[in-house]
């Protein structure tokens, strides 16, 4: 593949392009970032430590449950799983 731009010594190919672009519009990429945002602004959110600790294990825990829901296959053989 040509190589469009070399940031640095990484050379930016359109494949990778690609690649950035299905991150940029997967909402679990999206759900961490508002993540550690959350994380990093704690100290001006009407919040408490453990209110926002909730929230972001909350996160986590959507984020874990989304990807096990895209990885398990369609039909598992002799099972009820559907």
């Amino acid at each position: 593949m040509p190589t469009l731009v070399v940031l640095g010594q990484i050379p930016i190919t359109k494949r990778r392009v690609a690649k950035m672009q299905v991150i940029l519009q997967s909402k679990r990429f999206w759900l961490s970032v508002a993540s550690v945002v959350a994380i990093a602004i704690k100290d001006y959110l009407p919040l408490t430590d453990e209110q926002v600790q909730q929230i972001v294990l909350a996160i986590g825990a959507w984020i874990i449950g989304d990807s096990l829901r895209s990885t398990v296959p369609p039909k598992i053989t002799g099972s009820t799983y559907r």
